[in-house]
């Protein structure tokens, strides 16, 4: 339950926006940690506390790191965790958190669950890992939920449709998906929801 705990979540782009806004809806109070000052403004007007990481652990009942970046906590933070925090991953880099310093730091560790391990610090603090440092919404969830990859995977799928009829006069490179595309997926993604729109999307009715 994350009503009234302590939710830290370093990194404040498209993941940690939501990670931050879903913790908050939740119940909890939302700290987060920012690399950058424009970033950090982005989150204090969003309503959110800004602390620096050193500061914020102590106060954590849970950190999630979602920034896509290597050793975000890292041996001096985890020298300031609170007793019995849960840390936990959602970025793209699987070494956010640096888990060999939380190995050398540990005296003990105990498997609590297949997906939570307790590490027991030389001071009798506990430090709770879930999924060994992995993509927690993939590592310890059921994977990403298919009324999100759906839109994914048919922007993904038209594209590459795309591509094979403009093989021949397309020039090599990184093209953009059009704008009729996104706009044909959303109104698709509109009438499957039971959100009936009338507007021709000439894009999928033609591969359809």
């Amino acid at each position: 339950m994350l009503t009234g705990k302590v939710f830290v979540i370093c990194g404040f782009g498209h993941v940690g926006r939501g990670v931050a806004a879903r913790a908050a809806g939740w119940g909890a109070r939302a700290i987060v940690c920012c690399r950058s000052a424009e970033t950090a403004v982005k989150a204090t007007l969003a309503g959110y506390q800004v602390l620096p990481l050193e500061q914020a652990i102590a106060k954590a009942d849970i950190l999630c790191t979602a920034t896509g970046a290597p050793d975000i906590v890292r041996e001096e933070h985890l020298a300031c965790a609170r007793n019995d925090v849960i840390l936990c991953n959602t970025g793209h880099s699987v070494t956010e958190i640096n888990v060999d310093a939380l190995e050398a730091l540990a005296t003990a560790r105990v498997v609590r669950s297949p997906l939570i391990t307790a590490y027991t610090l030389a001071d009798g603090r506990t430090v709770n890992l879930i999924a060994r440092g992995g993509l927690v919404n993939l590592a310890a969830g059921e994977g990403n939920p298919s009324e999100v990859m759906d839109v994914t995977f048919s922007n993904q799928a038209l594209s590459v449709f795309q591509a094979q009829r403009n093989a021949a006069r397309a020039a090599k490179g990184l093209h953009e998906v059009t704008d009729e595309q996104d706009e044909g997926i959303a109104l698709r993604k509109l009438r499957a929801m039971g959100h009936a729109r009338q507007e021709h999307q000439p894009v999928l009715e033609e591969i359809a």
